[in-house]
């Protein structure tokens, strides 16, 4: 396969210029494990090279240069380890999208510098944007947004879970970019989940409307209306729309578990992001267990316990090698 036509898709991909055709092209190249592994080194390129020189504006010859001479070096000074993958088309994609959210913002960053708040897990942090949007981000999420909205759009990146409570501005849409989803909003009070590790967005509106959009699976200005909840399922882009309960949908703002017929995995990742722990498992088993709990002020260990009860499953606490804490499930599953 040809390697020049491979960092012409990878540069033109990462900088949001790709089209849908050369997009199929770049996943043909990522089945084999050659092409991802100069895919990830592609990526830790340009992190580096945002930390050296952040002034530049992006040349798409200029890249591809900087590219091959910086992989080049890199060759001879370390080796990167090989990532097993499965010849799925959506296993690569879910790969791309991870990668992709951070290049692309370090591209843009060229033009206006970006700001990136981080909530680590165990908190949760509440602040405004330069345009006084109040965000309140849940443990285990990064928002990132330019440190002054000074384009037709107020454009910012999610990874993981945020409450957007978004100051009306009608001649500037608010856009919320997360995984190859955008949702666009003027005025509103919206939540979206969008974790990497869980198979599915979520996104709920209270207040105002929002247009969401998707150009891999064909979803083009989907409205949504006060107290409907689209929910897409990543692998296949399958949607559906309901409405929902709040206070079940944003109860982590206030340090609270709530779950009503949770997949215990995801169950699972809110228990571990909020307590600031791993929770180890074998997912095959539990992956059709479904919880039906609320939890406030309980400590872990309760948590746990209440959960061991009900799902009839055993498991210890221990620590590894950094001091955190592990929880180590075993069970027979559901």
């Amino acid at each position: 396969m040809d390697k020049d036509l491979f960092y012409i898709l990878t540069t033109k991909y990462l900088s949001g210029e790709s089209t849908l055709q050369e997009t199929d092209q770049l996943n043909e190249y990522l089945e084999q494990e050659y092409f991802l592994e100069l895919f990830l080194k592609i990526n830790e390129t340009w992190l580096q090279k945002n930390k050296q020189d952040n002034e530049h504006i992006y040349d798409l010859n200029r890249g591809l240069t900087l590219l091959r001479n910086r992989i080049a070096e890199q060759a001879e000074s370390k080796t990167i380890p090989v990532i097993r993958l499965y010849k799925k088309y959506f296993a690569v994609a879910a790969i791309l999208a991870g990668l992709a959210l951070s290049v692309v913002l370090l591209i843009y960053g060229f033009k206006n510098d970006m700001v990136s708040i981080t909530a680590q897990n165990g908190e949760i942090k509440q602040f405004d944007l330069p345009d006084g949007s109040h965000i309140a981000l849940n443990a285990g999420s990064t928002l990132s947004f330019p440190s002054k909205f000074e384009e037709p759009t107020r454009e910012v990146y999610l990874t993981g879970e945020a409450l957007f409570k978004v100051k009306s501005d009608k001649t500037h849409p608010f856009i919320v970019h997360t995984n190859n989803y955008a949702t666009k909003a003027v005025g509103t009070v919206f939540n979206i989940k969008a974790f990497t590790n869980e198979n599915h967005i979520i996104i709920a509106l209270m207040k105002g409307k929002v247009l969401i959009s998707n150009t891999q699976h064909a979803l083009n200005d989907l409205a949504l209306l006060p107290m409907q909840m689209l929910t897409v399922d990543k692998k296949t882009g399958k949607t559906s729309i309901e409405s929902f309960n709040s206070n079940l949908v944003t109860s982590w703002e206030d340090h609270e578990l709530r779950f009503k017929e949770e997949p215990l995995p995801e169950a699972f990742n809110s228990i571990a992001r909020k307590y600031g722990i791993t929770i180890s498992y074998n997912e095959k088993l539990f992956k059709n267990c479904r919880v039906n709990a609320n939890f406030t002020n309980e400590s872990v260990t309760q948590v746990l316990e209440a959960l061991k009860f009900a799902l009839r499953f055993n498991y210890k606490i221990t620590t590894n090698g950094k001091g955190g804490q592990v929880v180590i499930i075993n069970g027979s599953g559901c």
